[in-house]
């Protein structure tokens, strides 16, 4: 075969390979819509073979534990456990992260003997839940879908950045200007740079 033809079906073969890769990488799992028990979902606590409970319901994260934006080592520490706290805690009811997680519903949680779901999730009884953990899923309860994106602060707060660094580079840079016209720019300029800061540390909240 002549090198360019070994060439191109090697990548070819490199190609498919790769499609099939993220293909089972987004597999949902085979078995779903049946009872699980906490015990059966404990059973399944390490990397490769890794369920966890939100709400509960069961989720096989297996195949999404190496793509998790936030790194493996928090999907891993959860593994065969509840998380529904430690979920509530970083993502929305509605966000990308539990659109995701609904794809790897497995199973409902089957209630345990006392009648809660797990001793973990969000339904346990008062008695087992440390006042800590109380208080914050009542905080989450008031919270959770008050949190939505107004655009119109966006667009005020970029007119204002507009005009911060408008007034700076005219201050610094227009001809006929002396020394403190040139700092009260280095002022402005800063200002700029930390309102820039605080918009991208408001846009990583909103990706998550």
């Amino acid at each position: 075969m002549p090198p360019a033809a070994k060439k191109m079906e090697d990548g070819a073969v490199a190609r498919g390979a790769g499609r099939a890769k993220s293909t089972r990488a987004m597999a949902k799992p085979t078995e779903v819509n049946r009872s699980i028990t906490m015990a059966e979902v404990g059973r399944h606590d390490k990397e490769g073979d890794a369920w966890v409970t939100v709400n509960d319901k069961v989720y096989d994260i297996s195949q999404w534990v190496a793509n998790h934006p936030g790194g493996s080592i928090p999907l891993l520490q959860y593994a065969g456990r509840d998380i529904t706290d430690a979920f509530r805690a970083y993502h929305g009811p509605a966000g990308k992260a539990a659109k995701t997680l609904r794809s790897y519903y497995v199973g409902d949680l089957e209630p345990a003997e006392d009648g809660n779901a797990s001793d973990g999730s969000s339904s346990s009884s008062p008695e087992q839940v440390p006042e800590h953990l109380t208080a914050f899923r009542k905080m989450v309860n008031g919270l959770e879908g008050e949190f939505h994106t107004e655009y119109a602060h966006y667009a005020k707060l970029g007119t204002s950045l507009v005009a911060l660094i408008s007034a700076a580079v005219y201050l610094i840079a227009a001809p006929g200007h002396g020394v403190w016209a040139h700092m009260l720019g280095a002022v402005l300029l800063g200002f700029f740079w930390q309102q820039t800061m605080f918009i991208g540390h408001d846009a990583g909240h909103g990706r998550a």
